[in-house]
């Protein structure tokens, strides 16, 4: 699992806060990290002096990431209306890690995402920039538009002007790709010469990407992400699928250990608050409730059987990333340090953030859930890595389904 750092801080801001706007003073100490980054999401504008931010996959946010101190993180709290002690529902905003990207590549950071109903008051920003929430109306006027009554021929005219900008900025952006495809390959280099051990712990987002994107291809292997979900908690992000179409999201019992406030997401569709509802410590899975309709379903093998001739395929978010897809084989059963059962070995690179992973089988069953790497080991003069699974038959055999039904969902 990835953590961010109790002592500093990474936090993505992207309205008052921006340098240059009036709540800047909370943060003009900290330390600024980049100046020109983005995150998945929608803007808004509140029509109250702020922006609101919310969850979206294909649009972008865009605003600036800083380093701060404990301190300082909770004076922005108080500014968000957010807290961690009461009822997620009485919060303005909520602090999730999300993504963050920078000309240096891809960092997770908090992000406050607006967590009030978006009604007809409040303005998308079609471009995702704060201090572009003007454009929009004749800037010869000065007017704010949400000081002004709407009408269609000027909204049209005016998403005419953005994508005309949108248009101008493509060359830096692909300005931008270039050095960052630039970093991510001199990445790759020196993770070749730091060795094997390097590998494990620090694959090249490039070749994951790459590798992943190939797989996606399949449009079997498409339905099969489908259920797989994102886990972030307040100081980490890992993986977890989904069981039921009103949400039970499988995952890993140290995932959820400790962590207070769940937020899953699949991806696509809105963020959903989870609440842990079994947990079987000795076999390292949880069941998270989530409150779903008609929701993507991953389906459990029948029978657990091993064959070593045919590819499985898992699905997580390692590393920062999303909706990866690594392909591998089953070595076997193996008995380890600390169970009293044996596991399954796969033959598949697991890396952080890819606790609670799905293990499917070349029929699209779920056969195991991943909870933990196993090193490398050389074979033939090959380098393989191995990652340990829990046997799906395990989780089957603790009923949950009828102590759900008992009351505690």
């Amino acid at each position: 699992m990835d953590n961010i750092d109790n002592t500093n801080q990474l936090v993505f801001v992207y309205g008052t806060l921006l340098e240059g706007e009036s709540n800047h003073h909370y943060i003009a100490n900290a330390k600024k990290i980049a100046s020109n980054s983005w995150t998945f999401g929608m803007l808004y504008d509140t029509c109250m002096g702020y922006p609101g931010m919310v969850a979206d996959k294909n649009h972008k946010v865009y605003g600036e990431l800083y380093q701060l101190t404990a301190h300082e993180l909770i004076n922005i709290d108080g500014l968000e209306g957010y807290s961690p002690n009461i009822d997620p529902k009485e919060n303005e905003y909520l602090r999730v890690i999300q993504d963050v990207y920078t000309e240096q590549g891809i960092v997770q950071a908090y992000v406050y995402i607006y967590n009030q109903p978006i009604t007809e008051n409040k303005r998308l920003i079609p471009s995702g920039k704060w201090k572009e929430r003007k454009t929009i109306i004749d800037e010869d006027q000065a007017l704010h538009y949400c000081d002004i009554e709407y009408d269609r021929n000027l909204e049209r005219d005016s998403y005419k002007e953005y994508y005309e900008k949108e248009y101008e900025e493509l060359h830096e952006r692909r300005r931008f790709m270039i050095r960052f495809l630039v970093v991510t390959v001199i990445v790759f280099a020196i993770v070749m010469i730091l060795g094997p051990w390097a590998r494990v712990f620090q694959l090249p987002s490039l070749d994951l990407l790459t590798k992943s994107r190939e797989l996606e291809r399949d449009p079997v292997v498409r339905e099969w992400m489908k259920p797989v979900v994102t886990i972030n908690t307040q100081s980490s992000k890992a993986t977890g699928f989904n069981i039921a179409a009103d949400g039970l999201i499988v995952t890993n019992y140290h995932v959820v250990e400790n962590a207070g406030s769940l937020f899953i997401t699949f991806d696509s569709g809105p963020m959903y608050k989870g609440q842990v509802v079994a947990e079987y410590p000795d076999i390292d899975l949880a069941i998270v409730d989530i409150d779903g309709r008609d929701l993507p379903v991953a389906n459990l093998s029948s029978v657990f059987e091993i064959d070593t001739t045919q590819r499985m395929i898992v699905i997580g978010n390692p590393l920062g990333l999303t909706q990866i897809i690594k392909e591998g084989q089953a070595i076997g059963l193996s008995n380890i340090r600390d169970w009293d059962r044996p596991v399954l070995v796969i033959e598949s690179p697991i890396l952080q953030g890819s606790s609670g992973s799905p293990v499917f089988n070349h029929k699209g069953d779920v056969v195991a859930v991943v909870f933990a790497n196993a090193g490398i080991v050389e074979r033939s003069g090959t380098e393989i890595i191995l990652g340990l699974a829990v046997p799906i038959d395990y989780l089957k055999e603790q009923d949950y389904l009828a102590a759900l039904s008992n009351g505690d969902r």
